[in-house]
C-alpha cells in the first residue's frame, strides 16, 4: 500500500482505520458496562511490570499490552477473512457470515489467552466486545458501499496510449478500489479523432488535460512522439499525475501483469524490493529462523502422528525428498511428507482434481497443507524462506521459462513454504495456470518485505482454515 502527499488514501487503508476506531471503542465500552461503579478487572498477569501499563478513563484502567493485543488479534482475523476485499461490501448475506466467522475465532483465541493469563475474570468483557465489534463493522462496511464515491474522491485519469495494455489498465480503474476515475484514452499517434473513449490525439494533450480535468496520466506505451515531450514535461511540472502502466497494474491488483512488462522498465524502475538490501536480507532470516523453529516446536507431535498414519495407511517411507529450483536457479532437495504411493511419480507431470496416485491419508494432508512442514529443516538449512516464490521442479522450470516471458525473475529471491502467488490463486495445474501465479510471484519480487511477508503469513492461515489452493 503505497502513500503519497496530495493523493487520495487507498479505500482499504480508510476501512482500516475505521476498524482500529471500531475495536478500541468496543473494547473501552464493554470494559465501562463491565465496570459501571469505577471497579476495575485486570488483564494483567501479575509480576510483568509491561502488562501494568495502561489507560486511564477515570477509575477505570484498561492495560496496555493486552489491549494492544486484542485489537491487532481483531485486526489480523480481518484480515485472514477477507474483510477488507471491498468486492463483498455490498453482499449482506457474505459479509454477515465472514464477520460472525472471524467474531467467533477472535473470541475463541481471546478467551484462551485470557484464562491461561489471569483466569475467567475477562470473558464477559470479551463477548460483549467482538458482539459490538462485529455489529459495528458490518455497518461501517454497508456504509462505506454505499458512500464510497462521497467518501474517497476518485482521479480523473486518462490513458496514454491503445490497444491490449491500454485497456487493460482501463479495466483494472474499474475495481471499487481504485481511486483513479477513467476518462479515456489518448492516442500517441498525432491525428486520432475523438470518440469510443477516444479524448483525441496527444498531439493535443495539454488542452485535452484543461478540457476534461486530467489529474492522473498512464503511460501505456512506449513510444511517445519527441514533440509530445516537453507537453508531459510542463504537466507534470503543473500537477499532473503521470504513472507507467506497470506501476498502476501492481497498485490496482496486487500482480504485475506479464504483457505489461519490458526490460527496459525491470531495469530502470524506482519500484525497489527492501529484500535486496544486505540488511533486510538478514532481517528476513532471523524472522525465517525464529518462525521456523517456534513452528517445528508447535507442529512436532502434530508431525508424529501424520507419519505413523502415512506408514499405516500405504507402504513407503514417511518423508518424500524431490529436487526443486532455489535462489539464483540452483537446486535442493525439497522435504514433504509423502502423500502419494511410493514411486508413483517416475515421470514428471501436473497435479490433477482426483489424482489417483493420492493415498487417503495424503488427500487429508494436501488439503489442509500440513505436507508442506518438513520444509520448515528447508528454511533451517538455508535453503528455503518462510514466505517466497514456491520452488518448482527443474523439468517444468525448464519448460516455463521457454514458454513464458520473465520467468526466471522469480529465481531472484528464495523459494518459500508459502507465498504471495499461493495466497491469492489457486493450485498451478497447468502453464497457464503458473503464467498467472508468476504474476503475483513478480509482484513479490518488487515488493517483498517483513510487513509483506506477515501478510502472507496471515493469509497462509485463511488457506488452511478453509482447505483452499490444494489438489
Amino acid at each position: 500500500m503505497n502513500l503519497k502527499l496530495g493523493q487520495p488514501l487507498p479505500a482499504k487503508f480508510v476501512v482500516l482505520l475505521g476498524d482500529i476506531l471500531i475495536v478500541l471503542v468496543s473494547l473501552f465500552a464493554s470494559r465501562l458496562m463491565q465496570s459501571p461503579s469505577g471497579r476495575t478487572s485486570s488483564l494483567s498477569i501479575h509480576g510483568m511490570g509491561l502488562f501494568s501499563q495502561g489507560f486511564a478513563i477515570g477509575a477505570l484502567t484498561t492495560p496496555l499490552l493486552p489491549l494492544v493485543g486484542i485489537a491487532l488479534l481483531f485486526l489480523s482475523t480481518f484480515y485472514i477473512f477477507d474483510l477488507y476485499d471491498l468486492r463483498i461490501f455490498g453482499e449482506s448475506g457474505a459479509l454477515l457470515s465472514r464477520l460472525l466467522g472471524a467474531g467467533l475465532l477472535v473470541l475463541a483465541v481471546a478467551s484462551a489467552v485470557s484464562f491461561c493469563a489471569s483466569g475467567m475474570g475477562w470473558q464477559a468483557v470479551l463477548l460483549q466486545s467482538v458482539v459490538m465489534a462485529v455489529s459495528v463493522a458490518f455497518a461501517w462496511r454497508r456504509f462505506f458501499s454505499a458512500n464510497y464515491s462521497l467518501l474517497l474522491k476518485q482521479e480523473s485519469t486518462a490513458v496514454i496510449g491503445s490497444g491490449p495494455n491500454a485497456e487493460c489498465i482501463r479495466d483494472l480503474m474499474s475495481r471499487p478500489d481504485s481511486h483513479y476515475r477513467f476518462s479515456g484514452f489518448v492516442h500517441a499517434a498525432a491525428g486520432a479523432a475523438p470518440g469510443d473513449g477516444v479524448l483525441g490525439s496527444i498531439a493535443e494533450l495539454d488542452s485535452l488535460v484543461g478540457r476534461h480535468g486530467i489529474r492522473q496520466l498512464v503511460l501505456a506505451t512506449d513510444s511517445i512522439p519527441e514533440f509530445a515531450e516537453p507537453a508531459i514535461t510542463g504537466l507534470r511540472f503543473r500537477g499532473v499525475g503521470l504513472h507507467r502502466s506497470p506501476d498502476i497494474a501492481m497498485e490496482l491488483s496486487q500482480s504485475l501483469p506479464i504483457e505489461l512488462l519490458s526490460h527496459s522498465w525491470l531495469r530502470l524502475t524506482e519500484k525497489s524490493n527492501l529484500l535486496h538490501r544486505h540488511s533486510m536480507r538478514k532481517l528476513k532470516r532471523v524472522f525465517d529462523i525464529v518462525l521456523s523453529m517456534i513452528a517445528l516446536v508447535f507442529f512436532w507431535p502434530l508431525l508424529t502422528l501424520c507419519a505413523i498414519a502415512i506408514r499405516l495407511d500405504s507402504p513407503g517411507p514417511v518423508i518424500f525428498r524431490q529436487t526443486r529450483v532455489g535462489l539464483h536457479g540452483k537446486p535442493f532437495t525439497i522435504i514433504k511428507l509423502r502423500t502419494m504411493r511410493h514411486a508413483s511419480e517416475r515421470a514428471p507431470q501436473w497435479a490433477r482434481v482426483n489424482d489417483e496416485r493420492i493415498t487417503r491419508v495424503g488427500s487429508f494432508l494436501r488439503r489442509t497443507h500440513i505436507d508442506e512442514l518438513p520444509q520448515l529443516l528447508n528454511v533451517l538449512r538455508g535453503e528455503m524462506s518462510f514466505v517466497g516464490p514456491r520452488p518448482e521442479r527443474p523439468e517444468f522450470v525448464e519448460q516455463l521459462s521457454r514458454e513464458i516471458p520473465f520467468y526466471d525473475v522469480r529465481h531472484y529471491l528464495m523459494p518459500g513454504i508459502t507465498g504471495w502467488a499461493q495466497v491469492n490463486f489457486r493450485y498451478g495445474a497447468s502453464v497457464a495456470d503458473a503464467r498467472r501465479k508468476l504474476e503475483f510471484d513478480l509482484y513479490y519480487v518488487m515488493h517483498a518485505s517483513i510487513v509483506l511477508d506477515l501478510l502472507v503469513v496471515l493469509k497462509t492461515v485463511q488457506v488452511v482454515l478453509f482447505m483452499r489452493g490444494s489438489r
